[in-house]
């Protein structure tokens, strides 16, 4: 057993790492943060600390042997995908080699079963996910293919890119085993920082010690953990929320749909691929999500307590309903079976009230319903928020810092989290009208749910009539499977006009990707204003300039040469010359977060860049009429003239833009300390 050894900052009572010492006699561990919960938000943040030279333990309660096989969620969109390829390269490349090719999840498909062997492909839309969000865009959903059409190739390749980087697909078991081994490499490579991720261990007990601002967890092996900081990332379902006391907020919905995740293993891949299948057929109205060539997962609506899964979902229903929503001839294993409850909800607050050092992140702080993939890249990018700053206070061993980060954390993540279960809930909304083009309205079953909870009847009497009730409704779509038939050409060609019109399901949405903002920065209003409108979802926008939110992406030519500044900044383009603006902060790979100041004239600014803490790197910007100007400092060409009208750019850790414009010193070292210290 690997046990952590405190020494204690003069500075400061919380407890900072030294080293591992090896003991099987002690009964504890202790390390300034402890993570429970070692999903995708959970082991983000080991690496994220890890990179930063902050150590960390992950206590998981499943085995190593259970939390990496089923699937759950699989999208991981342009955010998430920027911050691997700046922040942890090494993993980004890995995912990037792990998927799989593009026209294999490209498409949704809409029919009567996933496979083209079986009559009855109603529609297929094909996603641009093969190159980065375009400016050109003005809608980034996807588009109708003509009928029985299954494969295309993209013909507009997007022009005034948004990112570097395209979205990317992976089941989510698969990206949180690469999180992990990603985890150990980094723990391997570092001589400073002590990093552990402990298995088949459950926190049982969760006590704040006031008096010595300590975390005490109490683990079912006995063991005793004690923590400067506690990250909860053990979910929805997690006993750390209920311990601190934090329920969902007013308006939460806990219980949208229930359905059964049925994990699925075929034989041969689904002929057409695609992401997405949205099958409609006498036995089921269900979703199938391609997680590889070889492995899905069926979700399959059902209604407690007229519908059980002991009575009406046994074994060989179950394989029925697989075996007609496959299609014809495919071979299959099933290797589990798990109701779960769509929910929207979101934490009242993400910081621990007693404490105010412990922190939901993930799913422990929010849930969305799945239609659009927010929940997972939410909790990712909830971890990129928080982990400069709790190292920017390790580093600077400051307490008054971690809980005036804790608190900017929550205000920033929250609001983010409210606009994204809007959308979610939109997107769900936009699945159920694809339905009511097939004449099956979802309020049907909870109409019908709220007659029969009023008649004199058995229980086992009013699931007979139920299920009778659905047999006859879902009985018109075994047509589908016949072609030509009048009927099914009619249902073919509502969903057909729907989804011409874009109310289908898109898979890209820019504005909330790249442009979600931050509000408290001076004047700035940063939010967008929340919308409404399924139909603006999926809009493209044109990227700005602003307090608060995101550096916009642009390519830079770097002219200055060999200066240790740019050694290890990501450069692309022909001879590798050019650096993108997004994330710069991390791009040069400190091993403490620091801020990037863009400026047109670094001489007036020098003595910002001696300031030892926070970390301040000037980066020299200029026009093309000055191109031969020689600096020590890593010097970026701007030849478009973008950024340079601007006298000076602040850029903080995480790469949203603190300061635009005034380039006097005293005002910039304000911004970046208040940034520092967690106030805005």
């Amino acid at each position: 057993m690997n046990i952590m050894k405190i020494c204690v900052s003069p500075f400061s009572r919380r407890p900072h790492i030294c080293r591992f010492v090896s003991s099987s006699k002690s009964n504890f561990i202790e390390a300034p943060v402890v993570i429970v919960g070692a999903g995708p938000s959970g082991l983000m943040l080991s690496n994220l600390l890890s990179k930063y030279d902050v150590p960390s333990l992950v206590l998981e309660a499943q085995p190593y042997n259970q939390l990496f096989k089923h699937p759950q969620a699989h999208f991981l969109n342009t955010r998430t995908m920027e911050i691997m390829r700046y922040s942890l390269p090494n993993l980004y490349e890995n995912v990037i080699e792990a998927m799989p090719p593009a026209e294999e999840w490209r498409y949704f498909s809409f029919g009567y079963s996933a496979s083209s062997s079986s009559s009855g492909c109603m529609a297929r839309v094909v996603h641009p996910v093969d190159q980065p969000l375009g400016g050109n865009m003005v809608d980034a959903n996807g588009t109708l293919l003509p009928q029985d059409v299954f494969n295309t190739e993209l013909t507009e390749t997007s022009t005034n890119p948004l990112s570097a980087c395209s979205v990317g697909h992976l089941a989510q078991h698969t990206f949180s085993k690469l999180l992990y081994e990603s985890a150990i490499e980094l723990k391997q490579q570092s001589h400073n920082c002590t990093t552990d991720i402990i298995f088949d261990s459950t926190v049982v007990a969760v006590n704040w010690k006031a008096e010595d601002e300590v975390y005490q967890l109490t683990l079912d092996s006995g063991k005793t953990a004690y923590a400067g900081i506690v990250i909860a990332a053990d979910g929805s379902k997690g006993s750390l929320r209920h311990n601190w006391n934090i329920p969902w907020t007013k308006g939460s919905q806990e219980s949208i749909q229930h359905l059964l995740n049925i994990h699925i293993k075929t034989s041969s891949p689904v002929d057409p691929a695609a992401m997405l299948y949205a099958i409609f057929n006498e036995e089921c109205i269900a979703m199938m999500v391609r997680h590889s060539a070889e492995e899905y997962v069926l979700q399959l609506p059902y209604f407690p307590p007229y519908q059980s899964l002991e009575r009406h979902f046994c074994s060989s229903k179950i394989r029925q309903v697989v075996s007609k929503s496959l299609g014809d001839g495919i071979e299959f294993d099933i290797i589990s079976v798990r109701p779960w409850t769509m929910s929207s909800c979101i934490a009242s607050t993400y910081v621990d009230p007693q404490s105010k050092v412990g922190v939901l992140v993930g799913d422990a702080a929010h849930i969305f319903p799945p239609s659009g993939g927010f929940g997972m890249n939410t909790g990712l990018q909830d971890v990129h928020n928080l982990a400069w700053r709790l190292a920017l206070s390790h580093h600077e061993q400051s307490n008054n810092c971690y809980r005036d980060h804790l608190q900017r954390y929550q205000t920033e993540r929250q609001s983010v989290a409210c606009e994204n279960a809007a959308l979610s809930l939109r997107n769900f909304h936009r699945v159920l009208n694809i339905s009511k083009a097939l004449y099956l309205n979802h309020q049907h079953p909870t109409m019908l749910k709220q007659v029969l909870d009023n008649l004199p009847l058995s229980l086992s009497s009013r699931q007979d009539i139920f299920q009778q009730a659905m047999q006859t409704a879902l009985s018109p779509l075994a047509m589908l499977k016949e072609k030509s038939h009048p009927y099914a050409d009619h249902l073919t060609n509502n969903l057909r006009t729907l989804l011409l019109e874009g109310q289908g399901l898109p898979l890209l949405f820019p504005k909330f990707e790249l442009a979600f903002g931050y509000d408290g920065f001076g004047q700035t209003t940063s939010r967008r204003k929340p919308s409404s409108c399924w139909a603006d979802d999926s809009k493209t926008h044109q990227p700005e300039l602003k307090e608060g939110h995101l550096m916009p992406y642009c390519l830079l030519k770097v002219l200055s040469e060999g200066s240790k500044n740019h050694d290890r900044l990501n450069l692309v383009g022909t001879n590798n010359k050019f650096v993108c603006t997004t994330d710069l902060p991390s791009q040069l790979m400190t091993k403490k977060p620091c801020f990037v100041v863009l400026c047109a004239e670094v001489e007036k600014l020098k003595e910002l860049e001696c300031t030892s803490s926070p970390e301040i790197h000037l980066v020299k910007m200029v026009h093309h009429s000055c191109a031969g100007t020689h600096s020590p400092h890593l010097t970026l060409l701007d030849e478009n003239n973008q950024f340079y009208k601007h006298k000076v750019i602040v850029i903080r850790p995480d790469g949203h833009v603190i300061h635009v414009g005034d380039s006097d010193t005293e005002l910039l070292r304000n911004a970046v300390e208040m940034s520092a210290t967690g106030l805005v």
